[in-house]
């Protein structure tokens, strides 16, 4: 098996980007409105605005993803982790989740907040590893998230 590779989006992702993330949505919880509009118009509602998305890749193929949003001058989101069955429990996750908060803190994050579901272990799981604890559920715009959580980097 070739090294997986962690690289920025293109647009030439675009269609792989709402396969990965669609896939995982339908699997766990369900396709929302919010979802639809980072999906189809992930420059307007991320890009645009100073968010990023990575993808795992390998050799040709992108095989995860994650989405970081920009939510205001300290504060980044975390969106959209998906990483295909196939390659689930190969560390994949970690390094996007890894390269999200990097990226955040390159642009001056404060903290990074998600929006998850409590029955995901697996995911909540990843990360409280990577530092993530829960927090009051405010500002969520997910039906289905029943628990936000923060992260804030280290001094």
């Amino acid at each position: 098996m070739r090294r997986v590779v962690i690289v920025p989006w293109q647009d030439a992702f675009h269609q792989d980007y709402i396969r990965l993330s669609v896939a995982w949505l339908e699997k766990y919880v369900r396709v929302e409105a919010a979802d639809e509009a980072l999906l189809y118009h992930p420059h307007e509602a991320a890009l645009e605005k100073g968010g990023m998305i990575f993808f795992a890749r390998d050799g040709a193929r992108n095989v995860g993803t994650v989405t970081m949003l920009r939510t205001d001058a300290e504060t980044f989101e975390l969106a959209k982790l998906a990483v295909t069955e196939a390659y689930q429990r190969r560390h994949i996750g970690d390094r996007l989740v890894e390269t999200g908060l990097a990226y955040a803190v390159a642009h001056g994050a404060k903290r990074v907040v998600l929006f998850t579901n409590s029955r995901l272990y697996p995911a909540l799981c990843l990360y409280r590893k990577h530092g993530f604890v829960q927090t009051p559920l405010v500002d969520n715009a997910y039906e289905e998230s029943d628990m936000r959580m923060e992260w804030t980097p280290r001094a």
